[in-house]
Formats: structure tokens, sequence, C-alpha cells
């Protein structure tokens, strides 16, 4: 389970603690798009992937 996202580093956090790339970013249509513009992302790394739904996270103040 993804527990955070950092977009600036393209990154996210598992609940198991490892640090894991991102490594596509999609819009609403689907197609390729830069992180700020992004619903949607593949993560991972050597032969696991995972599907993130960017709208289940909301931004946190600075």
């Amino acid at each position: 389970m993804i527990v955070a996202i950092n977009i600036g580093r393209c990154q996210y956090l598992a609940d198991d603690g490892e640090i894991y790339p991102i490594v596509s970013w999609f819009d609403v249509d689907g197609d390729d798009c830069d992180p700020a513009d992004a619903v949607a992302a593949v993560a991972g790394t050597e032969g696991r992937w995972w599907a993130v739904d960017l709208r289940e996270f909301g931004s946190a103040p600075l």
C-alpha cells in the first residue's frame, strides 16, 4: 500500500517503509504528462510495478 507521494522527487513511500520511484505520469486522457498535471502514475522497480491513482492523495500545506 502506498502511504505517501513526493511529486518533486518522483517517489512514493510504501507501508513497508521502502521508497520506490515513480516512472510514468498520466493525465485524465491517459497521455504522458508532467507530474503537476498527472492524475495517475506507474511506480516501482525491477519487475514490481504499481498503478497509482493520484486523486486518492491530498496536498500537504507547506
